[in-house]
């Protein structure tokens, strides 16, 4: 009733029926010829052979569809137990109820199909839904032909990697990527990170707006900075033309949703013209769901502009009048990090090395279990899977991840094991097959456990991409370069951006004699391999400038514990290559190993002492006060 308004309502002389109808208006039902004489129908498989049929023709008569539809379960019901030659009790029904008329000889001998069907469905104690199902199912197709003058709504804020049916994750790919280009191929990897609520918008006027009409939707406010949505903000999806004339930012509204949300109005035939005009809207509600005359007594509202800026190649929406970029383009190090690997399932890499229960302690064959840490973490599916095994020594690795990453250190590693090798070229993987021929029969028995593991708790996902491919997701492992001496590493989604510099060296576990090769990175952070030991130090030092981490925010898409996504917005900045001859770039290269020095001094005791990784990095600010000034000042000359 909120849809008709308080006035209509009141000067209504009879009944007001509203339609309300439950669908997927992103996927369109799939429209067949039948058996019966050739009519088209729109079908739905109910299960066990049970297909249910609505004829188009009936589909699109919105005087009798709903009521046919209910005529046919209203007959399934009384007549479970039909014959082959009901169709003329069928007919008789149809007659009695005022619908006959309406209803070719081939038309009725598919709904009789449908009825014959919804009754096994009834016999199966499985009807509950179907009819509902079938009402509503076909609707999007009957609205699209109609158009509208206005489309407000509230789409799902739904993740593309959230969406379980792999072939409604292909659907869904084919319209972002190839219909409405929403996401270029060569940036597929952002992917998993879309969100939907672009693609209703753009499908939802493509479909059911009139040219000239206007669409309004309460989306997700990372449509305003998330890379995923460059295309959509910058309006350089394909189609429709749809020109956003009108911003809402709800950002510091609370309580609304568990992420910031913004709302977006667009015109069909519109242009994208930068300035928009729009409103800041601030406030704290007494509740969610607040009533909206009390809720609009508690909220600010002020009327501005939103511009569209860019960094580098990024692009983001602000206010107009903010000045949040800095002159020039991307990093010459922007092409040289790269994201670490997808050590993931935890449970199955992730290991404590521990006395074998008969053998004791092998150094060059130790015993290893899954890690105490990874089963804590693990997803709910992985929460009962525990690996032990005896693994050659060689294939265990160090592993660092962004929750390890401090200002200038690093409070831990993990210990993994990984199934690479060094070839001539580089890391490389080695399958089960390869480890089995090669005599590494540890290694071997522990991938047999890995595969099975993968192959039950990945169900069909599992024959799209093996353990081996997920684990080395573009190259994201064999990429990782042990030969080089300094690795270069930042946490890649947090509030605050941090950076280190690890040696590339092989550490000794403490209490053996086991010496575990290099760092890998995982996928939550970003790595970068050098030699030159003062460009390493001169990196993490411009990337713990305080500057730095400022000019990346309003990039940033924020999240229920305020900003994320960091990934490669910092390189985005115009931070120039090492010159060993400038003063200012020595500078940093220096005030960076002494911040590392002392950080290695007070880490021990800041972990001993605090578990929060947040408090430990504030803590070593605080020590690092001075250093952090002055690099933040030689960092703001740099970027000018």
């Amino acid at each position: 009733m909120a849809a008709v308004g308080r006035e209509l309502l009141d000067a209504r002389k009879g009944e007001i029926s509203v339609p309300v109808y439950l669908s997927d208006s992103i996927r369109f039902p799939r429209e067949k010829k039948t058996v019966h004489g050739g009519v088209k129908a729109y079908s739905i498989d109910a299960g066990k052979r049970n297909e249910l049929v609505i004829p188009t023709e009936v589909a699109m008569s919105p005087s009798i569809s709903d009521r046919v539809v209910d005529i046919v379960k209203e007959y399934a019901a009384s007549n479970i137990n039909m014959n082959k030659d009901g169709v003329e009790d069928f007919e008789r029904y149809l007659e009695a109820r005022g619908v006959k008329k309406y209803l070719s000889t081939d038309i009725i001998q598919a709904l009789y199909y449908t009825a014959k069907n919804l009754a096994n469905l009834m016999k199966e104690g499985r009807d509950t839904i179907w009819a509902f199902i079938l009402k509503n199912y076909y609707k999007p197709v009957f609205l699209s032909y109609r158009k509208f003058d206005v489309i407000v709504g509230n789409p799902p804020w739904l993740s593309y990697r959230y969406v379980r049916d792999l072939k409604y994750q292909e659907t869904l790919k084919s319209l972002i990527v190839g219909e409405y280009g929403l996401l270029e191929s060569r940036k597929v990897e952002l992917m998993t990170h879309m969100e939907l609520a672009t693609l209703f918008f753009v499908r939802s006027a493509d479909l059911y707006l009139k040219r000239g009409g206007v669409i309004g939707f309460v989306m997700p406010r990372s449509v305003f900075v998330s890379d995923q949505h460059h295309n959509f903000r910058t309006g350089s999806f394909t189609k429709p033309k749809i020109g956003v004339f009108r911003l809402v930012d709800l950002e510091n509204v609370s309580p609304l949703f568990n992420v910031p949300a913004c709302v977006v109005y667009g015109m069909y035939g519109g242009e994208f013209d930068y300035p928009v005009e729009g409103m800041v809207v601030e406030g704290v509600l007494d509740k969610k769901n607040e009533d909206f005359r009390k809720a609009f007594s508690r909220l600010n509202v002020r009327q501005t502009q939103f511009t569209l800026r860019f960094q580098g190649e990024r692009s983001f929406i602000v206010e107009v009048g903010k000045k949040e970029t800095v002159s020039g383009g991307r990093s010459y190090y922007y092409e040289h990090f790269r994201q670490g690997a997808t050590i993931v399932p935890k449970s199955a890499w992730c290991v404590d090395i521990e006395k074998h229960p008969r053998l004791g302690f092998q150094p060059d064959f130790p015993y290893v279990k899954t890690s105490e840490k990874a089963i804590e973490r693990a997803k709910k599916e992985y929460k009962d899977v525990e690996l032990d095994g005896n693994v050659e020594a060689r294939f265990l690795y160090h592993v660092v991840s962004g929750s390890e990453i401090v200002p200038f250190g690093l409070t831990n590693t993990y210990l993994a094991v990984l199934p690479i090798e060094e070839g001539l070229e580089g890391l490389r993987i080695i399958r089960r097959e390869e480890a089995a021929r090669k005599g590494y029969n540890g290694l071997a028995q522990w991938l047999s456990k890995v595969e099975r593991l993968w192959r039950e708790k990945r169900g069909e996902k599992a024959s799209r991409m093996d353990v081996y491919g997920w684990l080395d997701y573009q190259r994201k492992l064999t990429s990782q370069n042990l030969r080089r001496r300094f690795k270069v590493l930042y946490n890649t989604s947090g509030t605050y951006l941090v950076s280190c510099v690890v040696k590339n060296q092989p550490i000794t576990l403490e209490g053996t004699k086991i010496s575990v090769k290099g760092i890998i990175a995982d996928w939550t952070t970003y790595w970068m391999a050098t030699d030159d030991e003062d460009e390493a130090y001169y990196i993490s030092s411009v990337l713990n400038a305080s500057i730095v981490d400022a000019k990346i925010k309003p990039m940033q898409a924020k999240g229920s514990f305020g900003e994320r996504h960091i990934v490669k917005k910092p390189l985005e900045l115009p931070i120039p290559k090492f010159d060993p001859k400038n003063k200012t770039h020595t500078r940093l290269a220096e005030l960076g190993k002494e911040c590392h020095r002392k950080v290695q001094q007070i880490l021990p005791a800041l972990t001993t002492k605090y578990k929060s990784v947040g408090k430990i990095r504030s803590e070593i600010k605080k020590h690092l006060k001075e250093e952090l000034r002055e690099i933040n000042e030689l960092t703001k000359h740099i970027l000018k």
